[in-house]
């Protein structure tokens, strides 16, 4: 209405998420939620995806290519550079830690992360070798199942323990104390698309990383060699994976030196700033967006909702082919129009309406 741009962030495909997890069942409710979706979509002069995943979730969503960007969380390298004694320096306060290979998940201990599967590579672990240990430090609604799921299983004290949340300014101490973190999901292709912050806080630490889903972090790490990809269910498999892991000298120094080189190179704070800050300074001078002379007339053609057929009729044109390509194909791709039906292009029952960019066009003219 003041005709202030918004840029939106997806942090999550939402209803997506919620629908394949079972937590929105309600079918009005989830009909609302995606039309909810759709308006968000449609009314952002560009939408930023934390992944590759989420940014395709958007354009299924029938939002041009053009005014949507991946932008994931980003590493705090100056955060996380801190000397290898205070990592040292955790272990001498933690003396069953002491000098064992150390596996951390550090993070929020909710339904969707599924520690519980830790717990249960730990207990294999006992019996593969039981000299690595297991640290889980966090909170969340699943803590007290997952503390009494440990201690049943006897691994609590012994190769798991657990310990409560820490400031943000002490976790790079916690961190130089790993030889490996984690991240873990519960097994749904849903949450493939994440873009965990410990995922990236584990790479500005120059630490490899193990994740227990698919995706784009696992196509990155299996590509770079930064950490482990293992299976979501099995935790024999899994165990096994991590101890031939911790157990190689080089192979750890290698994904050590490639998780820091991924923060560096591709998700340094201060690079991924600079991308979102040209984003935001082209959406500022988007209403002045350099557009060809026919899709200009499209846009003072369009009267609310009209189809394709009403269009060409109003501008005079007969060649369907010509038209396609060069009125309604750049406006779309400029998000200067927009479907009422994006989820089905093609639809016969298809229709375009202004979006926000065109909807500022015509104000101005």
């Amino acid at each position: 209405r003041l005709s202030i741009p918004m840029v939106f962030e997806v942090r999550d495909l939402w209803p997506h998420v919620p629908i394949a997890m079972g937590e929105l069942t309600n079918p009005l409710m989830a009909f609302l939620a995606r039309r909810l979706e759709r308006s968000a979509y449609r009314n952002a002069a560009h939408v930023v995806a934390l992944s590759p995943g989420m940014r395709d979730g958007v354009l299924r969503q029938g939002v041009a290519s053009s005014r949507v960007s991946v932008i994931p969380n980003s590493s705090d390298l100056e955060l996380f550079s801190v000397p290898p004694q205070q990592g040292e320096k955790f272990r001498q306060e933690h003396p069953l830690i002491g000098n064992r290979p150390l596996v951390l998940y550090c993070g929020t201990l909710g339904r969707v992360n599924g520690v519980g599967q830790m717990v249960r590579i730990a207990i294999e672990m006992a019996e593969i070798d039981p000299e690595i240990a297991f640290l889980i430090v966090g909170d969340g609604r699943e803590k007290v199942q997952i503390e009494r799921f440990a201690r049943e299983s006897g691994v609590i004290g012994q190769n798991l323990f657990m310990l409560p949340p820490i400031p943000k300014n002490e976790v790079p101490s916690l961190y130089a104390a790993a030889d490996l973190t984690s991240s873990f999901v519960i097994d749904n292709k849903a949450l493939w698309d994440n873009s965990a912050n410990k995922f990236f806080d584990s790479l500005a630490a120059g630490k490899p990383i193990l994740i227990n889903h698919e995706g784009w972090q696992a196509d990155l790490l299996r590509k770079t060699k930064a950490g482990l990809v293992v299976p979501p269910l099995d935790a024999r498999q899994s165990a096994e994976q991590i101890q031939t892991f911790l157990r190689d000298p080089q192979r750890r120094e290698t994904a050590a030196r490639a998780a820091e080189q991924l923060a560096r190179n591709r998700f340094a704070r201060e690079q991924l700033f600079e991308e979102l800050h040209h984003i935001l300074k082209r959406v500022v001078t988007s209403g002045s967006v350099d557009v060809t002379p026919q899709v200009l007339s499209l846009v003072e053609a369009i009267d609310g909702e009209m189809s394709r057929e009403e269009l060409q009729k109003k501008l005079g044109l007969s060649d369907r082919k010509h038209f396609q390509e060069k009125y309604i194909r750049p406006a779309l791709e400029q998000g200067v129009i927009e479907y009422t039906i994006p989820e089905k292009p093609k639809s016969s029952a298809q229709k375009y309406r202004l979006g926000r960019i065109g909807q500022s066009m015509k104000r101005k003219s």
